[in-house]
């Protein structure tokens, strides 16, 4: 059966919406052998991760072998398939998936992610295609790069780093010295912070919360209790490139995006300095997109200034934990 414009379209637009997000550094992405599927990728943050993807488009019968297809793929962290929202595909592909639950593939489902997409959509309709592109690229950054590439990086992991600001840019600078040391314990953080081991204790909790450090089970080799998480290297790297296109006055497309999936607006005017009077009125004021966007970047300005922390860094101290489990991190 000939390839349908729609078919084609579709897989090439969902690999041309991971790419347009790489720009934004958070990741590289490059095509991959397809081998037997429709579009392949391999996506980069520290780690490699496989992409293997179908499209279902006018023969609703290929949705078993399509997905039978998929789960075989054991070697790929995200199995993509994009299918037309119709109720005869939902009742197939719920049949198939059923079935699978009750087989080997079972404990493996969590990596079949399912795109959606309008079933009387018609390629090579500018306005038809715009719409679909915007459903595709909402549900590809929830859930390829938030819930996988980027370790299930969140607003309310954000949220809760932000909250505790009582000493401006500690919380940051305390995310940054455990991303490239480790945590051993508060006599050194405090020795490395300048700041007392009573100060840092109660900060501490706010960094673990968030998620963007983690307590291993043990120790790892050089001694460090807590090292940096997935999802808080992915933060650190968007920090950085937050702050720069905040200094260049403007932000991309793409990181605009991802700010709002991280309940950040940017507000008209710029961030005042911490300690100016207008800071004092932002850090009382209710809670708002735009209010986490000035705390984050008087966060990343403070860090700089007092505790000489830069969010630009790139010597992460990395768990090898994270390398025996590649999939942990999207279940």
């Amino acid at each position: 059966m000939a390839e349908s414009l729609e078919h084609k379209w579709l897989g090439q637009n969902f690999l041309n919406t991971l790419t347009r997000f790489s720009s934004t550094g958070l990741y590289t992405i490059r095509e991959a052998e397809r081998k037997k599927f429709d579009f392949a990728c391999l996506m980069a943050s520290d780690y490699e991760r496989s992409l293997v993807g179908q499209t279902l488009w006018g023969h609703a019968e290929g949705v078993d072998k399509d997905l039978r297809t998929l789960v075989s793929a054991s070697e790929s962290a995200v199995w993509a398939y994009v299918l037309p929202d119709s109720m005869r595909v939902r009742t197939l592909v719920y049949g198939v998936v059923r079935d699978l639950q009750q087989s080997k593939y079972g404990a493996d489902l969590f990596r079949l992610k399912l795109f959606w997409v309008p079933a009387d959509f018609e390629a090579g309709t500018p306005t038809q295609e715009e719409v679909v592109r915007k459903i595709l690229q909402e549900s590809i950054v929830d859930d390829v790069l938030m819930n996988v590439v980027f370790g299930r990086l969140s607003a309310e992991d954000v949220r809760v780093f932000l909250k505790d600001y009582g000493i401006p840019g500690l919380n940051m600078a305390v995310l940054l010295q455990v991303a490239s040391d480790g945590f051993h314990g508060f006599a050194k953080l405090g020795d490395d912070l300048r700041m007392s081991p009573s100060t840092l204790r109660p900060r501490y909790p706010a960094v673990l919360g968030s998620g963007f450090i983690f307590e291993p089970s043990s120790p790892d080799k050089a001694g460090a209790s807590a090292l940096v998480s997935q999802k808080g290297r992915v933060f650190i790297r968007l920090c950085a490139r937050l702050y720069l296109e905040y200094r260049d006055g403007k932000h991309s497309p793409e990181i605009q995006f991802l700010m709002k999936k991280l309940g950040l607006v940017r507000p008209p005017a710029q961030v005042p300095r911490m300690g100016d009077p207008e800071w004092n009125r932002i850090v009382n004021s209710p809670p708002s997109e735009q209010k986490y966007y000035q705390l984050l970047i008087g966060m990343i300005e403070e860090a700089r200034a007092e505790f000489n922390r830069d969010v630009d860094m790139s010597n992460f101290r990395l768990s090898g934990l994270e390398t025996h489990s590649p999939f942990d991190i999207v279940r």
